[in-house]
Parts: C-alpha cells; structure tokens; sequence
C-alpha cells in the first residue's frame, strides 16, 4: 500500500484534491460515506466588526454570542438572534461580528448580501446574510504535496493507492495543547472529516515499542494509539519550536485498516472541511489550509 507523507496543520479546518496536476490519479471512491460540501464560491471579508443579518435585510435581526457570567473557563455559549429570547438573566450578550480575513463560504446571494456558512466548531449557528460591500472573492486552489509541506501544525498521512486511496490520517495539537488525531478523505476539492462516533487518541509512552491500538476496558468508544520515540514526529514550528506528534505512517497495513474501521460513522452529523487559498496571506494562517464546518443535509 503506497502512502504519501506530508506536515500540514488542521486549522483548524484540512483538504486535497485527487487531481494532483502531473501527478494525477483516479479519483478514489467514498470511504467515509459522505460527500464534499457544495460550495462553490468563498468571499474573505475586507473590514473589521462587520455585523450577521437574519435575512438580506440591513434592518433585519443580527446574530448575537451570549455568554454565561461566571468566573470560570468553563462557561456555556449561545447563539441568538437579537430577536430571541435571551437564554437565561445571568447570561451577556455582544455582536456576533465579522472581522477583516475571515473567510466563509457562499450558500447563495440575494441583492446586496451574500448568504454564508458561519459553522464552527464552537459557533452553533448555520447561516447569515453577510453584506457583499464588505467581502471580496477568493479563489481555491488544488492542496499537493507542495502546499501541505507548507503547513506547520499537523503531520498528514495520505493512502496513494489500494481499497484505501484517499484516506488521510491527521496528527495534530487541539486548542488545549492536547494531541489529537482525525481520519478524513481526499475529495474533489477538499479533505473532508466526518464527526467521528469513536474517538482516536494518540498516546505517547517513553517505554512503548512500536504503536499499539487499544480499546478502553470502560468505555468502549475510545480508542489509544499508544506510541514510544520512535514513533514521534517532530514538526518545525516556527511560531512555537518543535511539536512533537504521532508520525501515522508506522502505521502497518493491518492497523491502518483497524483506524480505517474504527473511525468510520455511517450516521455522522456533520463534516468538516477545509481548502487552500494560495492568496490568502492574513496574519500567521499564511499558507495554512483553512477550516469550515456543515452540518449534514444543510446546503
């Protein structure tokens, strides 16, 4: 089984394209059972505290954030439109707002707004209407070899041939400092990561030969991959030194169908997807592939 290995950050978004320019192959099928987002058009927005409309309407409802007033990092987060109810009395609400280089993908247009997907992995909120006069297109391009060898945040595995062409395994830091591991899919256009039912952690050990798949005795769900420094990638981060993550291509073949097996959800709820604009050069996410969230069955 030929495997191509490549750094790369989710950014928290993560995408390839099967047709690769010279290097192109035959488009692989649906592994994961879902299919790519639609959308076609992407628009980064070109001001800062630009407001979220219910409808394609400046007088319309705006989208707020209501936050939970305690002292504490563990706080609840609601998304509502100012016409709606609030939560609950000791909840605070700000603007939900747009700010200059973030990037949103087009569900349709309506006269002087853009309809976009505003889905994150923390927003829980699907559309808004997003005024066209403070957005400005942005082209995709297709993610090589060249481009994830560019990204400086996750260490990416892509399957090149056999049952499992297209599979891609992601090693990479969560929010917390935490490592983290996704299966997702070369697509059309974009990797594309179902939620997965089971999780897959990646579990270092200084004693561990080789990597080991093991199921939790208590919760079933959960799955480790333990590994010891032999199987330790050490990505050049220049923003924060070496990151040490799981290098997946000491995989075998048998536990790469194992991960395969494992991380497969025939009812997911949404996808997460993620494109490379080569203009987009915003702060320190230059080059890095970029991040969107859909719920499934929503267009």
């Amino acid at each position: 089984m030929k495997r191509l290995f490549m750094n790369g950050m989710v950014v928290l978004a993560v995408a390839l394209v099967a047709g690769l320019s010279a290097c192109q192959k035959e488009k692989s099928g649906n592994l994961l059972g879902v299919e790519a987002p639609q959308w076609q058009k992407f628009v980064m927005v070109t001001e800062d505290d630009v407001p979220l409309f219910k409808e394609a309407d400046p007088s319309s409802p705006r989208l707020l954030c209501w936050t939970e007033d305690l002292e504490s990092d563990m706080v609840d987060v609601q998304f509502k439109w100012d016409d709606e109810d609030k939560p609950a009395d000791n909840y605070i609400p700000r603007q939900e707002s747009m700010f200059m280089g973030n990037v949103l993908p087009v569900v349709s247009e309506e006269g002087d707004f853009y309809k976009v997907n505003i889905r994150t992995n923390w927003r829980d909120a699907d559309f808004a209407y997003l005024p066209k006069a403070c957005a400005e297109d942005i082209a995709t391009a297709p993610i090589t070899p060249e481009v994830l060898s560019m990204q400086q945040y996750a260490r990416y595995l892509t399957i090149d041939e056999g049952p499992l062409k297209g599979l891609c395994l992601i090693s990479f830091l969560g929010d917390f400092d935490e490592e983290m591991f996704e299966v997702g899919q070369l697509m059309d256009s974009c990797i594309v990561i179902p939620e997965q039912r089971k999780s897959i952690s990646p579990l270092y050990d200084e004693q561990q030969q080789g990597i080991a798949i093991e199921q939790d005795a208590d919760f079933p769900d959960i799955y480790r991959l333990k590994y010891g420094p032999a199987e330790v990638f050490k990505l050049g981060n220049p923003e924060y030194g070496d990151i040490n993550v799981l290098d997946a291509s000491k995989l075998s073949d048998e536990q790469l169908q194992q991960v395969f097996d494992i991380a497969k959800n025939e009812q997911p709820k949404y996808v997460k997807a993620c494109y490379y604009f080569p203009d987009y050069n915003m702060y320190d996410s230059t080059g890095q592939l970029q991040e969107f969230h859909q719920l499934l069955n929503q267009r």
